[in-house]
């Protein structure tokens, strides 16, 4: 029997579950009787204490059970509190909700030289000819033509066309064309987390569409960041126009510190993807931020079009924006990846050339050298800005950049001084050669230094410019050659 039920097909010959439209997706092994047995008994509640009996022989606990619903849930898109296919009877089971239609199996065509299959005969056990004269080739050549309109007509009507936009369906990422199509889907185990994905601008930050190899097709990089992490470790995913994953890459390396700790994968994704493109086809490189997920150390992987790591660059400390420009005049793009410096307790901005940061690098020069990174080979940046501390960050550990983004003339980075309200932050701006152009501070930083000011922490008022062509003194911009 076979079950269809939303865009799923479920056969109890099988044992197999599939989507109708024969996309990539396939559930077998428990997770097919699993679900099988709910669609099959869907007329009531199946208990816990039944589907232990039936599936386990009850060589398992209800943990598990519950764990095995969990995944079940996710690979059909499915939530708790929402359920379009699996719901709960609180206190009983589970419930199969969704409307089933039902068909038998085809039957296999006849064996040759099956009774059935033989040819009939006439009177005299004569094999009976078939007369093929004008009229059978001119409804030939009428089905010829037919076929061929019809053709052309699934040709036009069917999706086509390079992908242009992402959206998250349930547990796919679905690739569009531009008039909305369909083009394929891809289902992510572990789901997608609602922290990173609930803004409407994460495909800016988190995806990319192009062309990478310069052939004229247009593939898809994703930063995944799943929900269930325990299945599924965040990862950076490259796919084909036709939807086929290329590559996925996942930093897995252990760091160690002056300080003695030692930090284990995983790593978040953290700014997401940057795509910057080389001179020629085989120097474009991809960027994506990562960071521990508990601890300092930041990465930016840099990689190739077939997924090659080409340089690693290791930051004591979180950089979780990212942008491009010209930093140098030489006709290509430098990656800029904004955040914090441990060693220097401060925001920074580092400028880095894809081509020149390979193997395993991290920078060496900093005040505070317990934040240093062990193993690594001294960093090559193009430039690394060090944003001065100002009075009103004397309450805070670390100062850390909050903004970056890139205009046709400038670089602007927005460095938070306090945390403690909103953002206590001052915009700085630069040109595209990181020439310091400009520095302001916004309307909260102005309202936290009085605040100080009455409660006797700082003993001067605020003097806009006097304040700010103090840390336009002191703000640092090293450069290398």
């Amino acid at each position: 029997m076979r079950y269809r039920f939303g865009p799923f097909v479920a056969d109890s010959g099988s044992r197999h579950v599939s989507r109708a439209d024969e996309s990539q997706f396939s559930l077998h092994g428990k997770q097919a009787e699993l679900l099988l047995y709910l669609i099959e008994h869907r007329n009531g509640v199946v208990t816990r204490h039944e589907l232990l009996e039936a599936l386990w022989k009850a060589h398992t606990t209800p943990a598990s059970l519950d764990t095995a619903i969990a995944r079940l849930r996710h690979a059909l898109g499915d939530v708790a509190s929402r359920p379009k296919y699996i719901q709960n009877a609180w206190g009983e089971g589970y419930r199969f909700v969704a409307d089933v239609e039902e068909s038998g199996h085809i039957h296999a065509p006849e064996e040759p030289g099956s009774a059935a299959a033989q040819p009939r005969a006439n009177g005299n056990q004569e094999t009976a000819r078939v007369s093929r004269g004008p009229a059978f080739w001119r409804v030939a050549a009428c089905c010829v033509v037919v076929a061929a309109i019809a053709g052309v007509a699934y040709w036009a009507l069917k999706p086509h066309g390079p992908p242009e936009l992402l959206k998250l369906e349930g547990n796919y990422l679905v690739a569009m064309n531009g008039r909305g199509q369909e083009l394929w889907r891809h289902h992510m185990q572990g789901g997608f987390s609602e922290e990173v994905y609930h803004s409407p601008g994460w495909q800016g930050r988190l995806s990319w569409i192009g062309d990478l190899d310069g052939n004229g097709g247009a593939e898809v990089i994703f930063a995944f960041t799943p929900e269930m992490q325990i299945e599924q470790r965040p990862s950076l995913m490259c796919f084909e126009p036709s939807g086929r994953m290329r590559w996925q890459y996942a930093p897995n390396r252990v760091v160690r510190d002056m300080a003695g700790r030692t930090m284990y994968p995983p790593y978040n994704l953290g700014a997401g993807v940057v795509v910057i493109a080389g001179q020629k086809p085989g120097e474009t490189r991809i960027a994506a931020a990562f960071v521990h997920y508990f601890n300092q150390p930041g990465l930016i992987a840099f990689l190739d079009s077939r997924g090659n790591v080409t340089g690693e660059y290791w930051h004591p400390g979180h950089l979780l924006y990212l942008a491009q420009a010209d930093v140098d005049g030489d006709g290509r793009n430098e990656l800029l990846a904004g955040g914090v410096n441990n060693g220097e307790h401060a925001a920074t901005l580092v400028a880095l050339d894809p081509a020149r940061t390979t193997g395993l690098t991290t920078p060496t020069e900093m005040k505070d050298q317990t934040f240093r990174l062990l193993g690594m080979a001294e960093a090559r940046e193009k430039a690394v800005v060090i944003f001065p501390r100002s009075c009103v960050s004397k309450g805070s550990a670390y100062t850390r950049l909050v903004e970056l983004r890139v205009t046709p003339h400038r670089i602007v980075s927005v460095a938070a001084e306090d945390f403690k309200t909103a953002p206590a932050a001052i915009t700085y701006q630069f040109d595209h050669h990181l020439n310091l152009t400009d520095a302001e501070p916004l309307k909260e930083f102005s309202e936290r230094h009085r605040e100080l000011e009455k409660s006797g922490e700082l003993d001067h008022q605020f003097d806009s410019q006097k304040e700010m062509a103090d840390l336009k003194a002191r703000l640092v911009v090293r450069r290398s050659d």
